[in-house]
């Protein structure tokens, strides 16, 4: 995949939803360089989708692509950390299903996600003295019945 192909595919994924057919077209015309870091080496093709909230992209990556929902190498933020960190829940609860593990997020983000997945003031508090404890990274594996 040429260099100009790669920037193509960024700046597609930036025009938000009404670009997926678009990037799926550059994608299936250039299948051999999917799972690419980005023109500046900071944030992966699955990264960038996750920023912009693109959903259909996301899945079509994981699904189609076998892109890893856990960060490349080089990769600054995760692109479980990037769904949270915009406000795109759709997109981090199908990274989160998807095995996007919870130590390559922030404790802002963490704890961002698990109010979202419907935690109360308590029990984030007593998950995150357990963790402190526990020296356990993961808090949505010290309480997974947040999520009604």
């Amino acid at each position: 995949m040429v260099h100009t192909t790669k920037k193509q595919i960024y700046n597609l994924i930036s025009e938000g939803q009404g670009s997926f057919n678009a990037v799926k077209t550059l994608l299936e015309e250039n299948m051999k360089e999917v799972n690419f870091n980005s023109v500046d080496g900071n944030t992966s093709l699955l990264g960038r989708a996750a920023h912009f909230g693109n959903i259909e992209l996301v899945k079509l990556l994981v699904e189609k692509y076998n892109v890893p929902v856990n960060p490349l190498k080089g990769e600054v933020m995760s692109p479980f950390e990037r769904a949270i960190h915009f406000g795109h829940y759709d997109v981090a609860e199908y990274l989160h299903e998807k095995g996007a593990s919870a130590k390559y997020l922030s404790v802002e983000s963490k704890l961002k996600f698990a109010i979202h997945l419907g935690a109360n003031e308590y029990q984030i508090m007593d998950a995150v003295v357990r963790i402190h404890e526990l020296k356990n990274p993961n808090l949505f594996e010290v309480n997974k019945n947040w999520k009604n």
